[in-house]
């Protein structure tokens, strides 16, 4: 049985046991600032974020050596400079420092107004509730800036694209599979695409690497889709809430 095959096979699976889809929401949206008043308990997080900062801080004087332009939110490549800020709390993209296009994200939605089949009957589930939340502001890189590598994240710091190691071909060859009537693409939209889509996240090897207080987990991001698409794909960060199901 050939990989595209399989991926379809089980992708039509998981689609048959899904409930009915929700209406559309306008919820998502790439989210450069966080929202005023944010989640619950958004009070004790900002001061937890702050002894974190702090902590990172303190790392980056541990460095030593650190240059000007690594401080002053240059990107930093190889193993020296000052630590990159990806994952800590912030307010503002001036928050975010020592990698390439820093933002300050409380929300994801990786395929919003990427939809290739807007008439497809899961279009509207993919596009607004295909979500990545960050409680309480997270430095980290926006789908338009897309990181390339690790290199682009800054020290500590790592590039998260899903779909590595996924041969084009058989992505390519996914795109072309049609829903069960022929009418639409199988997937409303290009996993070709997808595997373009990188984001600067902080990596973990267990929760309490994480904003554990501010509902941060260590986990692989989006992994409900990931796992399908790609189930050899391991690496995991430190992520929000992820309740998106297939």
């Amino acid at each position: 049985m050939t990989s595209t095959r399989w991926l379809t096979l089980t992708l039509l699976g998981l689609s048959a046991c899904e409930p009915e889809l929700p209406a559309p929401t306008n919820a998502a949206h790439n989210v450069r600032e966080p929202v005023e008043g944010g989640a619950a308990g958004a009070g004790g997080a900002s001061a937890g974020a702050a002894g974190l900062s702090g902590g990172k801080g303190g790392a980056s004087g541990g460095a030593g050596g650190a240059s000007g332009a690594a401080s002053a939110g240059a990107p930093s490549g190889g193993g020296g400079g000052a630590r990159s800020s990806v994952g800590d709390a912030c307010k503002v993209d001036a928050d975010c420092k020592g990698y390439a296009k820093a933002s300050c994200v409380t929300s994801i939605a990786p395929l919003k107004g990427k939809i290739t089949d807007p008439t497809h009957p899961q279009a509207s589930k993919f596009e607004n509730e295909l979500v990545m939340p960050f409680p309480n502001g997270y430095c980290a890189t926006t789908i338009e800036n897309s990181c390339k590598s690790d290199a682009d994240c800054g020290v500590g710091a790592g590039c998260f694209r899903g779909l590595d190691g996924v041969d084009k071909a058989v992505l390519a060859d996914l795109d072309m599979q049609k829903t069960a009537d022929g009418m639409h693409p199988f997937l409303p939209f290009s996993t070709v695409a997808f595997a373009d889509v990188g984001i600067c996240l902080e990596p973990c090897s267990t929760n309490a690497d994480c904003r554990q207080s501010e509902g941060y987990t260590c986990a692989v991001p989006m992994g409900t889709l990931i796992g399908v698409i790609n189930s050899s794909y391991t690496r995991t960060f430190c992520v929000g809430p992820f309740t998106f199901m297939l």
